[in-house]
């Protein structure tokens, strides 16, 4: 039981803490990616080439435009898709060999990349607090990073 109270109350001050949209630079868009390849592929380390900022909010006075999703291409081919608000899951898609070709995407996939931009881009805007889960997922990584 004691346990268990610390446990909610440690899960309520991490989502406090991401309780507000948060953007992920590009930076750590890049570290983020090099933890997805290790993890699925065998432990290896890859190296990112150029980073792909994708999609951005409207700019206002009173803020600058946010990326909304970034690609991140690996130098020996692949990539991942990385949220760019903390709002959001960190790892949106992961593709294991290829390059990233906006222009030449497939359609089910330029749809997905439609859908996560309009939720994040809704998150950033209505200022849509995490969920839990993506609290605990964001905060571990922050420790690793």
């Amino acid at each position: 039981m004691k346990t268990n109270t610390l446990i909610l109350l440690a899960l309520l001050f991490i989502c406090q803490f991401f309780s507000i949209a948060q953007k992920v630079k590009k930076e750590e868009a890049s570290e983020l990616t090099k933890i997805v390849f290790k993890k699925y592929n065998s432990g290896k380390l890859s190296t990112t080439k150029e980073i792909i900022p994708l999609g951005s909010s409207t700019k206002t006075d009173t803020r600058e435009a946010d990326t909304l999703l970034y690609i991140v291409p690996f130098e020996k081919g692949g990539y991942a898709i990385i949220s760019g608000d903390k709002g959001a899951p960190p790892y949106l898609g992961y593709c294991p060999k290829g390059d990233f070709e906006e222009s030449d995407l497939p359609p089910g996939l330029n749809y997905l990349l439609e859908k996560y931009k309009n939720k994040i881009y809704r998150i950033i805007k209505d200022k849509i607090s995490p969920l839990p889960h993506d609290c605990i997922v964001w905060f571990n990584l922050n420790r690793n990073l």
